[in-house]
C-alpha cells in the first residue's frame, strides 16, 4: 500500500491535480487522473530500487519543511527523498517507511519564484503524513484531500501568508471535482478555513518592546549607582547590551558582530574609539551588571548569536537588511533555539548544536508575541 500524489510541471499549474493511488502490487505506481502505469522508483535504501540523485542541495527544501514542522510543533515523521521519478513531489509509505520524495529539478523551479505556492504544496503533503492518510487504504478520497487543505492552510497563516498568498496555489487548481479530488471552489474554500484558523492562533500586535525605557536601556547608568530593581525583567541577552551600552554611549567600536549590529541602530550611537574612559559611577555599574551575568551564563549566552536581543526587542528592518540570506535564516531560527527547539533541518541542527548555549529539549515551543513579530519579520525578508 502506498500514497502518490502527482503534479503536472509548474509551467502547467493550471490542470495541476493532488492525487493519491492503492495498489496491491508490489511495484510503486504513477497515477493521474486518467491512467496508473508501472514504474519504477529511485528510493534509497529501499530494496530493489535504484539510488537517489542529488544534483540540488537538500538544504533549500528543508528550509521551508522546517518552517512547516515549527507551525505544527510536532516531530518529523517521514523521510525526505529527491529523485527524478517524481515529476514534483508524492507522499508515500514503501517497505513501512513514511517517504516525501520531491524532483529536485521542479522544486529548484518553484521555490525561487512562487514563495507560497512551494509552502502551500509542502504544507499539504506533510499534512497528508502527520494526520495518518497514507496509513489509509483506498488511494485518493475528496475527504481526506481537503483535510490535507486545510492543514495546509492553517500552516500559511502562521507563516505569515495574507488569504490571497495562502489560496494562490490552489487558485491554479482544476474547476471540475473527480472521483478522487474535490473541485477548486471546494479546496480553496478549506484552506481559507485553515487560514482563518490559523490567524485566531497569531498572537496580537506588538506595538512597544517589553522594555520602554526611551532611548536607553538604562539612563541612568552614568549619573547613579543601579540597583536590582534597575535590571528588573532583563534577560541574560538585555542584561549584556545594558552593559556595553555604558561604552556605547562613549561611542566605543565593538568587536562583536551582534553588537555592532544592536548599536549601530541607535540613533544616538556614533562609533568614535576602541579607547574609552569610564567614570567611577559607570566603572562601578559595568561590575554591578556582569555580576548579575555571571550567575545567569555570561557571555557564553550570547555566544554565536546574531541578535542578542531578539526575544525581547523587536527587530528593524534595517537590522535585517545588514544580513546575507543564509544571516537571516540563523537569525529567525536562533530565536526557537533558544527555547531548546529540536530542529529537523540537519544543517540547522549542526549550526546550533556546536553553540554552548544550546540545549535540544522539544518541538513544542511557545514564542512570545515579540519573538513571532520578529520571526515573522525576518521571514518576510527572506
Amino acid at each position: 500500500m502506498f500514497r502518490r500524489i502527482r503534479f503536472l510541471a509548474y509551467l502547467l499549474l493550471a490542470s495541476v491535480q493532488i492525487l493519491i493511488c492503492h495498489s496491491a502490487a508490489a511495484d510503486q505506481v504513477i497515477c493521474n487522473i486518467s491512467r496508473c502505469a508501472q514504474s519504477s522508483w529511485s528510493v534509497p535504501g529501499l530494496p530493489g530500487l535504484g539510488p537517489a540523485i542529488k544534483n540540488w542541495d537538500q538544504g533549500e527544501i528543508w528550509s521551508y519543511i522546517e518552517d512547516i514542522l515549527q507551525v505544527a510543533g510536532l516531530e518529523r515523521n517521514f523521510e525526505l527523498v529527491e529523485t527524478v521519478e517524481v515529476d514534483n513531489a508524492a507522499a508515500l509509505i514503501a517497505n513501512n517507511r513514511r517517504i516525501l520524495a520531491y524532483n529536485p529539478n521542479w522544486i529548484k523551479q518553484i521555490a525561487h519564484t512562487q514563495k507560497w505556492h512551494m509552502y502551500g504544496v509542502l504544507s499539504h503533503e506533510i499534512g497528508h503524513h502527520l494526520q495518518g492518510h497514507t496509513l489509509l487504504p483506498g488511494g485518493s478520497r475528496p475527504s481526506t484531500e481537503l483535510e490535507a487543505d486545510k492543514y495546509a492552510g492553517f500552516v500559511l497563516a502562521n507563516l505569515g501568508a495574507t488569504e490571497d498568498q495562502a489560496v494562490s496555489f490552489w487558485l491554479t487548481l482544476p474547476l471540475f471535482a473527480t472521483a478522487t479530488h474535490p473541485g477548486q471552489a471546494e479546496r480553496v474554500a478549506a484552506v481559507r478555513a485553515g487560514w482563518l484558523r490559523g490567524m485566531k492562533r497569531r498572537p496580537p500586535p506588538v506595538v512597544t518592546p517589553t522594555i520602554p525605557r526611551g532611548p536607553y536601556l538604562l539612563p541612568y547608568s552614568a549619573d547613579r549607582r543601579l540597583v536590582a530593581a534597575d535590571l528588573e525583567g532583563f534577560s541574560p541577552a538585555m542584561l549584556r547590551i545594558a552593559r556595553n551600552e555604558i561604552f556605547a554611549r562613549h561611542g566605543y567600536i565593538f568587536k562583536s558582530e551582534d553588537l555592532r549590529r544592536y548599536f549601530a541602530g541607535q540613533p544616538w550611537y556614533t562609533e568614535r574609539s576602541r579607547d574609552v574612559s569610564l567614570n567611577a559611577i559607570e566603572s562601578a555599574n559595568v561590575a554591578f551588571i556582569q555580576a548579575r551575568e555571571a550567575g545567569r551564563g555570561g557571555e557564553s549566552a550570547a555566544e554565536g548569536v546574531i541578535f542578542a536581543h531578539s526575544s525581547d526587542v523587536l527587530l528593524t528592518r534595517s537590522e535585517v537588511e545588514r544580513l546575507s540570506l543564509g544571516q537571516r535564516r540563523l537569525a529567525r531560527n536562533e530565536i526557537f533555539a533558544r527555547h531548546g527547539y529540536i530542529f529537523s533541518d540537519p544543517s540547522l541542527a549542526a549550526h546550533f548544536g556546536a553553540m554552548r548555549w544550546y540545549r535540544p529539549l522539544t518541538k513544542a515551543v511557545e514564542l512570545t508575541a515579540i519573538e513571532q513579530r520578529n520571526v515573522n519579520l525576518i521571514r518576510s525578508m527572506e
